[in-house]
């Protein structure tokens, strides 16, 4: 995610791919001045995550990992370290 400051003005975006073992479809989302918030994982998270899902489903991409397993089934939020323990289990 990015943050950008441009004469008091508040720029973030959030760039992400899917699925992550073989990259299918690559999103951007850019908010110009978001009401909420200025950091891209806060403010076009979200977004991200609705856009992420309707394209799964609507583009028929299988998961990578299966939901039960992965970080997401026992935390509500991923971080860095549960990010590169997964990776790493592989």
């Amino acid at each position: 995610s990015v943050k950008v400051v441009l004469v008091g003005k508040y720029f973030s975006s959030l760039f992400g791919f899917l699925r992550a073992d073989k990259p299918e479809l690559c999103i951007s989302v850019v908010l110009d001045e978001p009401h909420e918030g200025t950091y891209g994982g806060d403010t076009a998270g979200p977004i991200f995550k609705n856009i992420a899902e309707r394209a799964v489903q609507h583009l028929s991409i299988p998961p990578d990992i299966a939901p039960a397993e992965g970080p997401m089934a026992t935390s509500p939020r991923v971080g860095r370290a549960q990010t590169a323990s997964r990776t790493n289990a592989n």
